[in-house]
């Protein structure tokens, strides 16, 4: 079985967030039987994803950490950021359509985690943003 922790930390750069995804969704193929939890895998992969953009775009922190803890059956990844306190885990509506085929930019970032995830957290410490996602993958 593969190792059960993962912290990595990077400059906030979206090609940076691009790096860290793979690293997340190699770590969980190796903990994971990636043939029966693949789908649950990118579910919780995407939601990581859009956490990490988040972070870069709107937290204006130096660096962003992330820490992955893998069990025998769920995911919790931590993204930790410093700056100003942000509570990302009320609940969020997807925004509404302007005009009937188009859709707005930004906004769907928050409810797409909170519908690929089972639970989220946050938590402000010591000037830092603590944004927990946990996804049950097996």
């Amino acid at each position: 079985m593969g190792k059960k922790k993962l912290n990595i930390s990077f400059e906030p750069d979206f090609k940076n967030v691009d790096a860290a995804r793979i690293s997340i969704r190699n770590r969980c193929r190796q903990v994971f039987n990636k043939d029966e939890a693949e789908a649950l895998i990118e579910d919780f992969c995407l939601a990581a994803t859009e956490a990490m953009n988040n972070a870069v775009e709107h937290s204006g922190a130096k660096v962003i950490e992330v820490e992955l803890l893998l069990n025998n059956k769920h995911a919790l990844l931590r993204v930790i950021t410093e700056g100003a306190k942000f509570d990302p885990t009320s609940k969020t509506a997807l925004p509404g359509f302007d005009k009937a085929g188009e859709l707005p930019e930004g906004g769907f970032g928050l409810g797409i985690i909170h519908g690929l995830v089972d639970r989220t957290n946050y938590e402000y410490v010591n000037g830092k943003n603590v944004f927990t996602l946990e996804k049950r993958l097996k």
